[in-house]
This record gives C-alpha cells, structure tokens and sequence, in this order.
C-alpha cells in the first residue's frame, strides 16, 4: 500500500490528464443551495480581503493500477460544486477571451492521440447526473441551463446541481459582488491561491479508512454513509453498482429519515446486548470487522442487510394489538 499527502492549488488539481471519477457506490450530490452559496462567499471574501492562501479542505484519492485516474472517495461535494463554479466563470469571461479557454482545459481533459485518449470531463460524476452535468456544466450551456424547468428535474442529485448553479450564478453576476473586470482577478486568486490536501493511496481499504476518520470528526455525514463505504469496499469493483442500489433500496425501505436507528437495532440484534460506545465504532469494531474476516461485503448486504431491512420494515408497519 502507498499513500501519499499533498497540498495543491486548484490549478494543479486540475491540470494534466488525470480525470476524477464518483464511483456510482458513493452516496448522491447532497449539497444545496446554502453550502453553496457559503463556498462562493468563503471564497469572494477571502479574495476581498487578499487574506493570502485559502485552504479548501481535503479530498481522498485511490489511484487506478493502471493510469492517471483516480476515484473520488472523500470530497466529491466539494469538488462537484467547485467545477461547477469554474463553469460559471468560464460563462461570465465569455466565449473567446483567453480566461475562457483557459477554465475549459481545466474542466475537460484534452484528447491525446499519443495516450490513445478521447477528449473527456475532468470530473467524471455519478452516472445518473452525468449527462445533465456534462452538457450544461462541462460543455458550456449554462444559458440553456436557465431555461431548463427544474421541477421536471430527477433524481434530486440533479436538481440540486442545476439550482446551486443558477444560485451561484445570482450571486457571481451581482455587479456589486463581483464586476465584470474583476472576473479574472477573482479566477487567478481561486485557481493559484485556493489549495487542497490531496490524500492519494492504491487501496480501497486503507482510502475507506481515512474517509472514516475524516468524516467522524463533526460527523458530516450519518453513521449509515460510513457504514455503506466501508461493506462496498468489501465489494467486487465489478459488483459494486448493483450491491450500491441494492444498498440504497434497502435503506429507502426503512421509510426513514434516521436510518442510524435501524442499525442501532441491528447491532442489538447482532450481539445480543445494547452497544455501549458511539454507533459508529461499535458497529464497524463489532459487527463488520469481524463479519468481513470471514466474508464478503456481498454476503453482508444479502444475508444481514437486506433481509433485517425488511424485517424492521414490516415491523413498523405493523398495526399495534
């Protein structure tokens, strides 16, 4: 195993042939409107003020065996919103200025006749948002983009990434948030002194672990999402689209918006005892640690998963005697 730590500004990230893909096991694009609105402001402001070098948070990286690329597996609310900012300014330097051009190589990976590459996004998201993403955020149609009617729009990862742009997109073209001259000096200040720590390792294992310990500290996310990216990592590459939707119908099954609570039972059920420490440790240490030193994420989602998710189903459905 390999791991490597390295801060980059925005214009490292995005340059060379690397290409970041969401694998299609990751949760959804859950960022709304006011987490976007605060990153552009974070943003305005420290330019604003010249507060020096911004630091922008961390995204963790597996490397693929073979190639540049790498998977997205901590970060990509940050870095999907991100692209779609730099998409929004490409739109207001407008078609032909160098600004212009200089954002697209960021947000497409040029074709490569020597590498045997096709033209491509720099961030490649999840496949249900991909083609919405792809045609008016990567290729450049953000005015088709606002006449799009949002209510027709689905899934809701799609949704939320076209009303973050249009949002963002109020706010940037507010000439007295941001006037047209100032558009290149706000890019330059985002992409050479705005930086993340880029966390890289060839593992699924040990890059599932650092999502964990990164993601327990706040809790961003709930105990549930920890819980998926740790069995889908015990999952086949090739089986994990499916064990993801199989994962994600089995908890929209629960009718639930505490998910945390069916796994508080499971683990009462699983050990015969209430947990005595934080739902999160207890689960992973007890119940998946030891599952998974004899078993397959697979079996976890088919024998324990889905089966108890039923169960719980039934049960709180059920009518009172």
């Amino acid at each position: 195993m390999t791991l490597t730590t390295t801060q980059k500004s925005i214009d490292a990230l995005l340059t060379g042939d690397r290409q970041y893909q969401i694998p299609d096991f990751q949760r959804p694009y859950v960022w709304e409107e006011p987490q976007a609105i605060a990153l552009v402001n974070d943003l305005l402001g420290a330019w604003r003020t010249n507060d020096g070098d911004y630091f922008l948070g961390s995204v963790v990286l597996v490397q693929h065996p073979s190639g540049d690329d790498v998977d997205i597996i901590d970060g990509q609310q940050r870095m999907t919103t991100l692209c779609i900012l730099l998409a929004l300014l490409r739109h207001l330097a407008g078609v032909g200025s160098g600004l212009h051009g200089d954002l697209s190589k960021r947000l497409s990976i040029a074709e490569s006749t020597f590498k045997g590459l096709d033209e491509r996004p720099r961030l490649l998201v999840r496949e249900c948002d991909r083609e919405f993403f792809d045609t008016f955020i990567v290729d450049d149609n953000i005015d088709s983009l606002l006449d799009v009617d949002a209510s027709a729009l689905t899934p809701a990862s799609v949704r939320r990434i076209n009303d973050n742009a249009r949002t963002m997109l109020d706010v940037l073209s507010d000439p007295d948030v941001l006037a047209p001259d100032e558009v290149q000096s706000f890019v330059q200040y985002l992409m050479l002194q705005v930086s993340l720590i880029e966390v890289t390792t060839d593992s699924y294992q040990a890059a599932h672990r650092i999502f964990s310990v990164l993601n327990t500290r706040g809790v961003p996310l709930a105990a549930t999402d920890i819980f998926k990216a740790n069995v889908l990592a015990h999952v086949a590459p090739e089986r994990r689209p499916r064990y993801a939707v199989m994962w994600e119908d089995a908890i929209n099954s629960l009718a639930t918006d505490n998910p945390d609570a069916f796994f508080g039972h499971l683990l009462t059920l699983m050990l015969r005892s209430p947990a005595k420490r934080a739902l999160i440790d207890c689960f992973s240490e007890q119940v998946l640690t030891p599952f998974f030193a004899a078993k397959s994420g697979e079996q976890f989602i088919d024998e324990v998963l889905v089966p108890n998710a039923r169960a719980y189903e039934l049960a709180t459905l059920a009518p009172l005697a």
